[in-house]
């Protein structure tokens, strides 16, 4: 695990506006691109999950880290200089596996779960229907792999 990564992760996370965990980014003009910096997101008003603030963050960026500008998926290159994106680039940066990441990105939902509807599926990861993660939930999590607690 990054420490510096995860503190980074955090702060990011606290700066979020329009926060959404259901897509890397949601666009209110579905013609055009992905944002690219959180300006520019809470400006138009575009809503993003975790992955997708980390994104457009300036210490992504800083850490050479990219923004696909049509998703709004986070990319970046790995220690063997290869291109990763999404829930893995996440890993990468944070210093976690790739399952606790994909966990922290996509909630680890399923559809077999009791509580998952045809409107959206409950989160095995925060406890709770994915739909209605919001920043705090994000920021607990992160906490817990800071502290070890959860790997």
């Amino acid at each position: 695990m990054n420490p510096v990564n995860v503190e980074k992760a955090i702060a990011i996370v606290r700066r979020a506006k329009n926060f959404d965990m259901t897509n890397y980014q949601i666009k209110i003009n579905p013609i055009g691109g992905a944002k690219t910096t959180e300006e520019a997101m809470h400006a138009c008003g575009n809503r993003a999950c975790f992955a997708g603030y980390v994104a457009i963050s300036p210490e992504w960026k800083a850490d050479g880290g990219e923004v696909n500008s049509w998703s709004g998926t986070p990319m970046i290159l790995d220690q063997n200089d290869e291109r990763v994106s999404g829930s893995t680039a996440i890993a990468y940066w944070l210093g976690i596996s790739d399952g606790l990441s994909d966990s922290l990105v996509h909630g680890n939902t399923s559809a077999d779960h009791p509580l998952s509807t045809a409107e959206g599926r409950y989160s095995l990861f925060y406890e709770k229907m994915f739909r209605d993660v919001e920043q705090q939930d994000v920021i607990n999590k992160l906490e817990l792999i800071l502290k070890g607690e959860l790997h």
